[in-house]
């Protein structure tokens, strides 16, 4: 890979146990106990801080259980690129097209709407790409590095990551997005639908082409993983405290204590991974952020799947 450095040789592991311990401890205090705080937990434990995790606790192990199993390196083009305005009436007032809008909210939508399609340029998209890039081109070897010796090795596996094209048209339209991959070191396999087919029959006569990304990978239950991952972090010594967090206190422009239904939890540092989803953080948390009323996503599990694909 062309970014991500030396993370591409194994995350943060790649370091050495001896090289991440630091001399003056910190107790970090994390809001959230899904991946993202649970991931931050595991990495600042190792390095030797104290950690404590808040969160509910009331839920299938919070919003994380219901994510996708992709670990999808390749994902780096954004949503905004050239052209998406020319395509959002049909998006708009398609039944079958993956955009969904509450009309009545249009007006207050619209000021945002208006920035977001600026950003549909050829070279936002560049930009974009490098920086999700660097995130994301070794995220296969950093779930590893963040499962080892935990327990939670055994749902990774490696795989590609597919996109399947129904038309040759649909194909070659896409042409850009893999020139871009490969100019960021993705190694790209095309297939005919006929030679996909011999490795997947369960996509015997949906394709024309399909476009395998490497160096991917895949979490076979996100829930368990997570469920594995906080066990870990509890039997090396971290603390998890089941509390709503109702507001977070600032003391010198410094984040230093959670207000929660269980008290305040004060630490010499805090980790916030929720981002701002929720307007009543937004004055705590110094942020100007518009927000808008969202759709709320539903996960649906089944629990006898019908015929699944080999790869995602």
């Amino acid at each position: 890979m062309t970014c991500g450095g030396a993370f591409t040789k194994g995350g943060l592991a790649a370091f050495g146990p001896d090289r991440m311990k630091v001399h003056t401890t910190a107790h970090v205090v994390i809001a959230g106990a899904g991946i993202v705080g649970v991931s931050s937990a595991i990495w600042l434990q190792r390095a030797g801080h104290e950690v404590t995790l808040v969160d509910r606790m009331d839920g299938a192990l919070r919003t994380s259980y219901g994510n996708s199993d992709v670990l999808a390196a390749g994902a780096i083009l954004p949503v905004p690129v050239p052209g998406l305005a020319r395509k959002l009436p049909k998006m708009l007032l398609s039944r079958n097209e993956p955009l969904f809008l509450q009309w009545r909210y249009l007006p207050r939508l619209l000021p945002f709407l208006l920035k977001y399609l600026s950003f549909a340029r050829a070279d936002h998209v560049v930009h974009s790409a490098r920086a999700l890039s660097y995130l994301l081109s070794d995220s296969h070897a950093q779930h590893q590095s963040l499962a080892k010796a935990t327990g939670a090795e055994r749902f990774i596996s490696d795989e590609d990551f597919c996109f399947g094209y129904a038309t040759e048209a649909s194909y070659l339209a896409d042409a850009p997005g893999r020139t871009l991959r490969r100019a960021h070191g993705y190694e790209i396999e095309a297939l005919d639908g006929v030679a996909y087919a011999a490795r997947d029959p369960l996509y015997s006569t949906q394709f024309t082409k399909v476009v395998c990304y490497k160096n991917s990978g895949r979490i076979s239950d996100p829930g368990a993983y997570l469920a594995t991952l906080l066990a870990h972090f509890q039997a090396e010594g971290g603390r998890v405290l089941a509390a709503q967090i109702d507001d977070i206190e600032v003391q010198d422009g410094i984040y230093k204590t959670l207000i929660t239904d269980q008290g305040p939890v004060a630490g010499d540092h805090i980790v916030w991974p929720w981002g701002l989803g929720r307007a009543r953080w937004q004055k705590s948390l110094g942020s100007s952020a518009w927000l808008w009323r969202a759709s709320v996503a539903i996960t649906l599990s089944c629990t006898i799947p019908a015929p699944c694909p080999k790869r995602p």
